[in-house]
């Protein structure tokens, strides 16, 4: 399918999780990395570490790592000295959070936990490093941040971290951390989350509160990439035979696309000032017909998109103009392609 017939086709997709569904993946999925399960509920599913991400990409050039990076979760793992280094001290992190605030709260308990669902936005998904709850302020989110760029630190080194009028350090509400925070608020269904930040010189242990405006935005601005772009990807691998096009074209002598200016994420890093087009919005590149439809207000088409192979003889109408009664074709007759 082309992307117009594509996107249709997606409307028609019902996507439902109910209470109980989203409780067993839960459930399930505790062991987080070590599970497959976790990967499985994941994918295709927009996390609460990604929600800066698909909140900030331009829709009409959504940026491709994004979207296979969602689509397909167990393929793009990667591991660093940074993420080895958070995950060895995560759980040591935590445990110096608990200590310190059992002195401050009665009956603190902590909970591991799997991924999680909310039926409401069943397109989203979070997993919290853990649930902290006591007798006095319920149950709250835990996230965990290990930097490991200032590792042997003060806290004033990390960058994230900021301070306000009174000198007392706070998270950056335009980082990605306080977009995932307030993600694993909304998805979790829960009012307080501690943000935990340690090095080996210091803790930083913040009470970030549910902004339900900032949910709000940040559920629309998710949804319309998940529309637009997920689901395109999910039903119809629209993305992935995209890259592929652009990697043929590109590897034919003398050819330049902009794929090779832009790498992996070719299309979705296309620079602002080029003009762009086809049902996908993208910028040129490979082969393109014009819609002879002088009026025809995309003009130009991507064969992958509309699935030409080769060029049309005689007059060619995009799939929309095709529809107007002018253009349609007479009986008997297939339609130019």
């Amino acid at each position: 399918m082309d992307y117009s017939e594509l996107l249709s086709t997606c409307k028609d997709v019902e996507i439902s999780v109910s209470e109980e569904q989203a409780k067993a993946v839960e459930a399930a999925t505790r062991d987080q990395a070590s599970s497959k399960l976790w990967f499985r509920f994941r994918a295709g599913r927009i996390t609460a570490s990604k929600m800066k991400t698909a909140c900030c990409t331009d829709p009409k050039q959504p940026a491709q790592s994004l979207i296979k990076s969602v689509c397909y979760p167990e393929s793009y793992r990667f591991t660093s000295k940074a993420t080895t280094w958070g995950c060895n001290h995560e759980k040591f992190a935590r445990d110096m959070f608990i200590d310190v605030h059992k002195e401050s709260h009665e009956n603190v308990k902590v909970h591991d936990t799997g991924f999680f669902i909310n039926p409401s936005v069943p397109f989203l998904g979070a997993s919290p490093d853990g649930l902290v709850s006591c007798d006095c302020c319920g149950v709250s989110v835990i996230e965990v941040k290990c930097p490991f760029c200032v590792k042997s630190d003060m806290l004033d080194s990390v960058s994230y971290l900021e301070k306000d009028s009174e000198g007392k350090l706070t998270l950056n509400r335009n980082h990605q951390y306080f977009y995932q925070v307030q993600t694993q608020l909304g998805v979790c269904k829960l009012e307080s989350a501690y943000l935990v930040v340690w090095t080996e010189k210091d803790l930083h242990v913040e009470c970030i509160l549910f902004d339900e405006e900032f949910w709000d935005t940040i559920c629309q601005k998710s949804k319309n990439i998940f529309d637009t772009a997920i689901m395109p990807e999910l039903v119809g691998k629209f993305y992935t035979r995209l890259s592929s096009t652009i990697a043929n074209v590109s590897s034919q002598p003398g050819v330049s696309t902009s794929a090779e200016s832009h790498g992996s994420d070719c299309a979705a890093s296309a620079s602002g000032q080029e003009e762009t087009w086809c049902f996908c919005g993208q910028v040129e590149f490979g082969k393109m017909i014009l819609c002879d439809n002088a009026k025809c207000h995309i003009k130009w088409f991507h064969y992958s998109c509309i699935n030409v192979k080769v060029a049309p003889k005689g007059k060619w109408y995009c799939p929309k103009c095709q529809k107007l009664p002018k253009f349609e074709p007479k009986k008997g007759k297939k339609p130019l392609k």
